[in-house]
């Protein structure tokens, strides 16, 4: 068998008896089951399970943090017949087993703005925006109201906005007392992430297009003045030797 920990049935109905534990099989990955809240049995924590029928008993599928920048739990799934896993984020897995799949533009809500509790009663489908309100009601995003913050929520906006239109140069950092990672930070949603609403980023990109539509336009007056440039300048050298022709055929 695979290596890790395995508990046998009866062990498995038991702690699902005793803990009133409902179970949902995952879609795609039918040989593994995901409770609807996480298990703690003494130092053992489980949320997802694969089923070995041939021994009739249950590994337990280890749950990690994807990247030490969320705090967001993942687990591996392996599919019949593929070699490579696939990493999903827990809380999206059990939503959907046991709710529904998530409909376009869905993001699945912490509602007591804890990343770590991924219990199905705090969690629901919904807009970013209303992601990013359960998170500040609760305190996640401290923002402006941190003790250490060197900026509102004001700059952090105005920053968030001139650093992906790359108009942030060192004339900001001195004028915000801020250095260029904490920019880059802000920019790439690392702090003050509350700040990085969908409708602003619709501003970004639109603010992002006039740019380039204004570059563009630029350029080709700059050709057109270049191209005319250079015609009178031919026309003149031409006049020139023309001149200079004539003035050595009367001599």
């Amino acid at each position: 068998m695979e290596p890790g920990i395995y508990i046998s049935k009866i062990e498995f109905d038991t702690i699902t008896k005793r803990k009133k534990i409902s179970w949902k099989y995952i879609m795609k990955y039918k040989d593994y089951l995901i409770s609807d809240k996480t298990i703690e049995i003494g130092l053992k924590t489980i949320d997802v399970v694969k089923f070995i029928e041939k021994k009739q008993c249950y590994r337990i599928i280890a749950v990690s943090q994807r990247h030490k920048h969320l705090k967001y739990r993942s687990v591996y799934f392996y599919e019949k017949r593929k070699k490579t896993p696939k990493n999903l984020f827990l809380h999206r897995v059990r939503l959907t087993a046991h709710v529904r799949e998530p409909e376009k533009g869905e993001v699945c809500r912490h509602i007591d703005g804890n990343a770590i509790n991924n219990d199905l009663s705090n969690l629901g489908w919904g807009t970013h925006k209303e992601n990013v309100l359960d998170a500040v009601r609760k305190g996640v995003f401290k923002g402006e109201n941190q003790s250490s913050a060197k900026i509102n929520d004001f700059f952090a906006v105005a920053i968030y906005v001139l650093a992906n239109l790359k108009l942030v140069d060192s004339r900001i950092h001195s004028f915000l007392e801020i250095s260029s990672t904490q920019v880059y930070n802000i920019k790439n949603r690392k702090s003050w992430s509350h700040v990085a609403m969908p409708e602003i980023d619709k501003i970004i990109k639109l603010a992002n297009d006039c740019i380039e539509d204004r570059i563009s336009k630029e350029s080709m007056k700059i050709k057109t003045e270049n191209k005319m440039n250079t015609s009178k300048f031919k026309k003149k050298v031409k006049t020139e030797i023309q001149n200079l022709l004539e003035n050595v055929s009367k001599l």
